[in-house]
């Protein structure tokens, strides 16, 4: 039987980042332990640890910023690294893996009409849907399969904001933009007498990891300042740089500032022109390409990192806070005192047009039953809601 972390790295998806010139930190994905280990204190001032420089650096402010962007002059270190880390934990049935993916942000930004905004170094710029902390995520399905190497993704459902939105059927496009199936004879209508449509299809990427082995993901569009996250391009946004994440086993890949001063990428991401193609057809698209590592929900805590294990920490007062509704959310500081913020973690995610047979959270903690409303389980031929495990209900 495979391990849980075998099942999450093989159906991993590709993260497709868009970054905003004017904050591009706080659009990189990473762990919510961020700043110094062992100090919790220091992520409630997200908008300060993310922008801070060492003490001992010059002083830089916007227009120093304006000069770097402009000339392409190499980019001050920072104290705090934002390596990329998901979250992930692993549901399963007799038939189907569910898997959620949680990328977590330590800002939820707007730009400012100020050319750059990293005059914000001494604290934030607060904006009307501002707030510090952000994870927004997916939940993949998949059947079970005798070899490990043959799963992937059947159904993908992913949050952006406030609503679920749900893709099937792998697809990829050609140079010319054509769109073609991944997999021939897909009944592409059995979907069509569910509860909720399908939105959008699964898009393919070939990733090639460190030990030359070449795996087709499914791709997750996510946008930039806000962090919604999509299985298509709809809605992402028009900044024209984009950062793409690839699972790894063995290390992560901080990317860089400005995309000017970016290395050559650890890892390859090519897309195939059509199924069957030889590899000298595939091509490479961009350098930005960096390796990001998967942190188990369940992962107990230390004392170096208090805060690693999100479902540990679910009743840290000073990491989570219950909102109006009942739904835990990250803390913020608001009024002198720790409140509930916006962002949620996944046992809390909602879709507010929901159904109220589906409950808030249930994307994590009851995934088999999301399905089974959606009407999705007619794609099945064999479909229970019974766990054989299912750590969010403990079992």
């Amino acid at each position: 039987m495979p391990t849980r972390l075998q099942v999450a790295y093989q159906l991993a998806p590709v993260f497709v980042q868009k970054v905003h010139h004017q904050n591009p930190r706080g659009d990189f994905i990473t762990s919510i332990d961020f700043t110094k280990p062992g100090d919790l204190t220091s992520l409630l001032d997200n908008w300060v640890a993310v922008n801070c420089l060492k003490e001992e650096g010059p002083k830089w402010n916007h227009k120093r910023w304006k000069r770097l962007l402009r000339n392409n002059e190499r980019a001050p270190e920072f104290e705090h690294k934002l390596e990329p880390y998901i979250y992930y934990s692993v549901v399963e049935t007799k038939y189907h893996y569910f898997v959620i993916y949680a990328a977590y942000h330590p800002q939820d930004w707007k730009p400012s009409n100020v050319t750059n905004r990293f005059e914000s170094f001494e604290g934030p710029l607060w904006g009307a849907n501002e707030h510090e902390h952000d994870m927004e995520g997916a939940l993949v399905v998949a059947r079970k399969k005798n070899r490990l190497e043959d799963l992937r993704a059947d159904i993908i459902i992913t949050i952006s904001h406030w609503d679920f939105y749900s893709y099937a059927f792998w697809y990829l496009t050609d140079k010319l933009g054509k769109e073609i199936p991944v997999f021939s004879g897909v009944d592409e209508d059995i979907y069509k007498g569910a509860f909720e449509n399908i939105d959008g299809k699964i898009w393919a990427a070939w990733h090639t990891d460190e030990g030359d082995v070449e795996r087709m993901r499914p791709q997750l569009f996510v946008q930039a300042q806000g962090h919604g996250i999509k299985g298509d391009r709809k809605g992402w946004g028009r900044e024209r740089r984009i950062i793409r994440y690839c699972p790894s086993l063995s290390a992560t890949d901080e990317p860089t500032i400005f995309r000017e001063g970016s290395p050559d990428p650890g890892v390859k991401l090519a897309y195939r022109t059509s199924p069957g193609r030889t590899s000298r057809e595939d091509r490479v698209v961009g350098k930005e390409v960096y390796r990001y590592k998967l942190i188990d929900i369940f992962k107990p805590n230390t004392n170096k990192y208090p805060a690693r294990g999100l479902w540990e920490s679910r009743n840290k007062r000073r990491l989570f806070r219950e909102n109006d509704n009942g739904l835990k959310c990250f803390a913020v500081r608001k009024g002198g005192g720790l409140k509930a913020g916006s962002a949620k973690p996944p046992w809390s995610w909602d879709d507010e047009t929901d159904v109220p047979t589906i409950l808030p959270g249930w994307l994590a903690t009851h995934p088999a039953e999301v399905v089974f409303y959606y009407g999705y389980h007619v794609g099945f031929d064999k479909f229970t809601h019974k766990y054989k495990s299912n750590r969010y209900q403990g079992i």
